[in-house]
């Protein structure tokens, strides 16, 4: 109990942190796309695009994102499983 104490209060000293998640680099993905995709949205009608172009466009951006996040995903997940795989074979 008391060695639980301890390093409770050594965390509270040094500031709050959190440990890094293995996605971040998918969400950084999903903020540049998000980004991206606002500021198609708002050009697309400065581009001469009219309805069906423009519908298009930001349809055809959508499912480009859209498979790639779920391709990165995938990468990262497969990583992982080696990892969690390699990791289970050196303790034994």
């Amino acid at each position: 109990m008391k060695k639980e104490h301890d390093s409770l209060s050594a965390r509270a000293t040094k500031g709050f942190s959190v440990a890094a998640s293995p996605f971040n680099p998918i969400k950084r993905d999903l903020g540049v796309i998000l980004l991206v995709g606002v500021l198609l949205l708002l050009l697309s009608g400065h581009l001469g695009l009219r309805g069906g172009g423009e519908l298009w466009l930001l349809f055809t951006y959508g499912v480009v994102a859209a498979v790639w996040l779920a391709w990165h995903t995938r990468q990262r997940l497969h990583a992982l499983e080696r990892e969690r795989g390699e990791g289970r074979d050196g303790a034994e």
